[in-house]
């Protein structure tokens, strides 16, 4: 009777839950029932509500802030215009509930009457203030419209604070009209098909097709793709690559048709992405002709002279302020970016040079990194200098040259699009430091603040450039680089003997590891490519005498805040499982405290290796364990304290190491195999037990 009757008021705290947690009997009713508002319960009782409501009745909800803004239901908001006038509206934001905390739920509650009686509700803006309450009482974020100005806004979003200006804006054709934003492939289980590029052989990523038909005549296993990736402005997020043999094949496999490869003549096309779940500000970036595009990062794709106007339009205040107004969450679909309006500015030369240079310093930025597939030498090679240290002072004035031009471009183009929309009224020009993308590993943001004027020297975090610089020397000790040629050197398994013979470098010899095994242990091991020693010597084949290197190695370690040795043993492998994204391409064999740890370089590893892993290294630093417990227990009645206590830590390591060898000899037999394209996570779990896990 309840569920039956009209009533002339109804008040309701309807429940929430999205259409895919939905059982299937629940999902048929509501198909059938609510098809305007299925994608969400809390949309459906909005229906509901108004079922159980007589005409001229008043009903009031709190509920989620989306159906308000998000594509999926313009159709239940052109049902309410029709139906209902506001009497009254509050959006909320997140953090109404004590329960429900982060930026996931954002709340609205409103009371509206069923009917078109009422031309004037009363809205108020609270969902950017910490303190509701009070803002709730103030006249500033207090609105009173009619629900005609929501008509004007695109797709109909409850955007009710928008000023006459803005509104005006939406009467010019939208990005839609000439580029409609486009999705890629969506594997349905990137797990299975997506991989870091560094993962694979490089040689089996393709760096030949220019369009779809090539990708079809080549057939390369896998391509590179744009995945989407955290908040980054001009160029970057490039690390992934797809599984296409085949014409994707393998995905098209997948028992779910909605896992395909959608819109495949763009692949390969020059194209502006964003990222379609975005964990920061919105922003966009150059998609290269060597990329397809995934459903992470959706794309448009302007002609070439429309290409600059619009990049740098979509990195400026005027489109995230526009954004802000269709959809107040971080995800941004293919209609948000489609409806954005466009006014063209006939002389557009400033602005293709200003947006030229931000793309090329973001791109040498990303380039800079081994993470990026167009990586060279680490920069602190390139800048040519006699010692560490000058060196580190080359670069770090250049880069803060480029940070500081590249805020005041971003700066200049902000206000060149103000101009052009006519927003001078509700937009400033500046730029916060903060939200300058190059440099986001080696900067120290927060001490920004929320700063828009330049500060001088950048806060530059030392030790990051450091541990980038012996990261790429580690490299070179593997043979993946080579000090006297830029890029990949190995990258593959099996390399010849051409591949890993020694080279002349600044009138030194520079050996590459016979095996790709290198000891990761203190000064006191025996072995003499331990990593402490071959890195000293790769410094020295770079910065010079004895003199110099007493200067390097205190550089060096003044920025690290602590000795290198320290570094290398308890962190060098903790920072390449960061810096590789918990996708480690150098593996860490180690008994479980530490007494006994190598690396071991995954492109160089074979059914043999562990096997070298034992016999070359385990087994000789038991026996020089075995030798130093001898000595000690030689002269056990003269030792002293810190004596005694080195006999100890030696017995216990020595039981440690010997524990270990039975599980390494025991894997060792087995003699495993592993494909590379199965990806690291597949291939490290195959070792567990002699592995350090990847945490």
């Amino acid at each position: 009777q309840v569920l039956t009757t009209k009533y002339e008021a109804v008040a309701a705290n309807p429940p929430y839950m999205g259409h895919k947690n939905m059982n299937n009997s629940l999902k048929i009713y509501i198909n059938s029932n609510y098809p305007k508002s299925k994608s969400d319960l809390f949309a459906v009782f909005i229906e509901v509500v108004i079922e159980q409501c007589l005409s001229g009745g008043i009903f009031s909800i709190i509920n989620q802030q989306n159906w308000m803004f998000l594509s999926s239901y313009e159709i239940l908001r052109k049902s309410l215009l029709q139906k209902i006038s506001v009497v009254s509206l509050a959006q909320l934001g997140n953090n109404i509930f004590e329960e429900l905390s982060g930026e996931v739920v954002q709340s609205v509650m409103f009371v509206f009457k069923n009917d078109n009686s009422i031309e004037n509700g009363v809205y108020f803006k609270l969902d950017k203030l910490q303190n509701k309450e009070n803002g709730f009482f103030n006249k500033i974020n207090r609105y009173n419209e009619t629900l005609n100005r929501i008509s004007l806004i695109p797709r109909k979003r409850f955007a009710f604070w928008v000023s006459d200006r803005l509104l005006s804006i939406f009467s010019n054709d939208n990005l839609a009209k000439k580029y409609n934003p486009k999705s890629g492939v969506l594997t349905g289980k990137d797990a299975l098909f997506v991989r870091n590029w560094y993962e694979v052989i490089y040689s089996s990523i393709d760096n030949k097709s220019k369009n779809y038909l090539d990708m079809k005549q080549y057939n390369y296993k896998w391509a590179k793709i744009t995945n989407g990736g955290k908040y980054r402005k001009w160029y970057g997020n490039l690390y992934n690559i797809v599984n296409l043999k085949n014409e994707g094949s393998d995905i098209k496999s997948l028992p779910n048709n909605n896992y395909r490869l959608r819109n495949p003549k763009y692949y390969h096309k020059k194209g502006i992405n964003w990222t379609l779940f975005l964990s920061g500000n919105f922003s966009v970036r150059i998609s290269d002709s060597d990329v397809v595009f995934g459903n992470g990062s959706r794309t448009f794709f302007p002609n070439e002279f429309d290409f600059n106007y619009l990049m740098g339009l979509f990195n400026t205040k005027v489109v995230s302020t526009i954004l802000d107004i269709y959809n107040p969450t971080t995800n941004f679909v293919n209609e948000d970016i489609a409806d954005i309006p466009l006014i063209y500015e006939k002389d557009t030369s400033q602005i293709n040079k200003l947006v030229e240079f931000n793309i090329s310093i973001s791109r040498l930025d990303w380039d800079s990194r081994e993470t990026s597939w167009d990586f060279e030498t680490h920069p602190l090679l390139k800048a040519e200098q006699p010692t560490l240290q000058s060196s580190y002072q080359a670069w770090e004035t250049q880069v803060t040259q480029e940070f500081y031009q590249l805020h005041a471009n971003e700066t200049e183009l902000n206000r060149i699009f103000i101009d052009i929309y006519g927003l001078q009224d509700e937009l400033t020009p500046e730029v916060k430091l903060k939200d300058i993308t190059i440099l986001q590993e080696e900067l120290d943001t927060k001490a920004f603040g929320d700063t828009t004027e330049p500060v001088g020297a950048l806060p530059i975090k030392q030790d990051v450039v450091m541990r980038q610089l012996i990261s790429y020397l580690m490299g070179c000790l593997m043979g993946r680089y080579r000090l006297d040629k830029p890029g990949l050197h190995i990258a593959h398994p099996n390399p010849t003997s051409e591949e890993i013979v020694a080279y002349a470098y600044n009138n030194h010899t520079v050996a590459i590891d016979e095996d790709g095994i290198v000891p990761l242990m203190d000064s006191s091991c025996s072995f003499a490519d331990n990593a402490l020693i071959r890195l000293k010597f790769l410094l020295e084949v770079q910065w010079g005498n004895d003199k110099q290197m007493v200067e390097t190695i205190n550089f060096m370690e003044a920025a690290l805040g602590k000795d290198l040795e320290t570094f290398l043993v308890k962190d060098f492998w903790k920072d390449h499982c960061s810096r590789y994204q918990k996708r480690p391409i150098y593996w860490l064999f180690a008994s479980p405290k530490g007494a006994f740890q190598v690396i071991a370089y995954m492109h160089r590893m074979n059914k043999y290796t562990i096997d070298k892993i034992r016999s070359k290294y385990l087994l000789v630093h038991i026996r020089n364990l075995e030798n130093q417990l001898s000595a000690l227990q030689a002269d056990n009645a003269s030792l002293n304290r810190e004596q005694s206590k080195r006999m100890e830590k030696v017995r216990a390591d020595l039981d440690e190491c010997r524990a270990y060898d039975l599980l390494l000899k025991d894997v060792a037999d087995q003699q495993i195999e592993f494909d590379l394209d199965e990806g690291v996570v597949v291939n490290y779990a195959k070792f567990a037990g002699v592995v350090v896990p990847i945490k």
